[in-house]
């Protein structure tokens, strides 16, 4: 498991996602003298897929979760829409954003149980009847390429996944994880080595529909698409990128 938060949430500001951006930030981890990023800019577009592309060490996934805020810079800023991401309501960037890594934990329960946690309570309760808050989960998991799968087991929704998700394969519970993504409907996703344990087959799959989540529009007034960071050691994920930053 990733490691608690390293911060306090005050912050009170909404915002509408409109970039992200760290501006000349260095961070070295608790404990650690030398810092894993000194200096370091990035800018995350509106809309997109940026691809990260290097090998191990570089400071690939702590740049993910300084934009998620698991910790804060010692030097430098983090902003989120122009506004420093301490200010923003912790809320509110959650509804914003949404992180996907590459190991993906699953309870030992039913897969609906394991895509229900990416919805607020509120919208399950609010979801009316169970066909369809079930055909929410149904359209999530064909948009992830796997509903053919589900569909083909016994118990459906219903099957139970093992502790730790032991009866999936790999690649299942990737494209498990990239359903409650589709779920979180949020402006920015951010993937930390999302194919990094497949095969070709099972990389070219989770490639393709992350590609599609970059063309859905989460923000009809706007017609904005979803932003998509994908930080990978494979030159190979960087296929369906806009841009690429190599380290």
């Amino acid at each position: 498991m990733d490691e608690a938060p390293g911060v306090v949430e005050t912050g009170t500001a909404n915002s509408d996602y409109e970039g992200m951006r760290l501006d000349r930030v260095t961070f070295a981890y608790p404990g650690e003298s030398e810092a894993i990023l000194a200096d370091f800019s990035l800018d995350v577009p509106q809309h997109g897929i940026l691809g990260i592309q290097g090998p191990s060490g570089r400071g690939k996934s702590t740049m993910l979760k300084l934009l998620m805020r698991y910790w804060d810079p010692q030097r430098g800023q983090v902003t989120l829409s122009g506004t420093p991401l301490s200010q923003i309501d912790v809320h509110a960037r959650r509804r914003i954003q949404a992180m996907m890594s590459q190991e993906i934990h699953l309870f030992d329960g039913t897969i609906r149980e394991n895509l229900l946690i990416a919805l607020p309570e509120s919208e399950i309760r609010n979801g009316g009847a169970a066909g369809v808050l079930d055909a929410r989960l149904r359209e999530a998991l064909a948009k992830a390429s796997v509903l053919d799968l589900i569909d083909s087991l016994p118990d459906g929704l219903n099957t139970q996944v093992g502790e730790l998700g032991d009866r999936l394969s790999e690649g299942e519970r990737q494209r498990i994880g990239l359903a409650r993504v589709f779920l979180r409907n949020a402006d920015l996703v951010l993937f930390d080595e999302p194919t990094s344990r497949l095969d070709t087959l099972n990389e070219a799959i989770i490639l393709r529909s992350i590609h599609e989540l970059s063309k859905s529009v989460q923000n009809a007034d706007k017609g904005q698409d979803v932003a998509v960071v994908l930080v990978s050691r494979r030159e190979s994920a960087m296929r369906v990128a806009d841009a690429v930053l190599n380290l």
